[in-house]
């Protein structure tokens, strides 16, 4: 079993529940406290807690994918569990990008305080969002990858190519 698919096992167990909850419930609160200003030092602090959680979560998680620390034992993954994870992620980067939405409207990336909090913040709520891609990808099944990446290379063999900057 490869350190993706053991990494995988993690999301929907106990443990990762209660860590993904207290994230989601830490981000909803964070995200009422954005739209008053006059909790600065409530909202630095919380988003300060947010940031080291999610830190946390995702340094185990490249930890266990670079082989560096054991994978928990798997357990049993039901679609449902997986794609619960997937919503769950996607539903966190939703409240997460919808703080830093609310906090650049009311300019507090100018607040020496809570800058750099919320720099990390929205970096954090991109890693979210590339997680929950890579689980989704992670469980495709593998003619649908494979199918793509045929695709892909048919695209490159018609000259179907586009230079970045071409692309709107």
């Amino acid at each position: 079993m490869s350190a993706g698919s053991l990494s995988l096992a993690r999301f929907g167990s106990d443990q990762w529940n209660a860590e993904m909850y207290e994230s989601l419930s830490v981000a909803s609160r964070l995200s009422s406290m954005v739209k008053d200003r006059t909790q600065i030092f409530y909202l630095a602090y919380h988003i300060r807690r947010m940031n080291h959680k999610l830190s946390g979560i995702f340094e185990e998680l490249y930890l266990v994918l670079e082989g560096k620390k054991p994978a928990p034992p798997p357990e049993p993954m039901s679609p449902e569990r997986i794609q619960t994870a997937i919503n769950s992620f996607r539903q966190l980067y939703s409240i997460m990008s919808g703080i830093t939405a609310e906090a650049k409207r009311k300019r507090l990336f100018n607040n020496s305080l809570l800058a750099g909090q919320l720099l990390r913040l929205t970096a954090l709520s991109d890693e979210v969002l590339e997680l929950s891609d890579w689980i989704e990808m992670a469980v495709q099944e593998r003619d649908q990858v494979d199918r793509l990446f045929v695709r892909a290379k048919a695209e490159k063999d018609r000259g179907e190519i586009y230079d970045i900057s071409q692309v709107n």
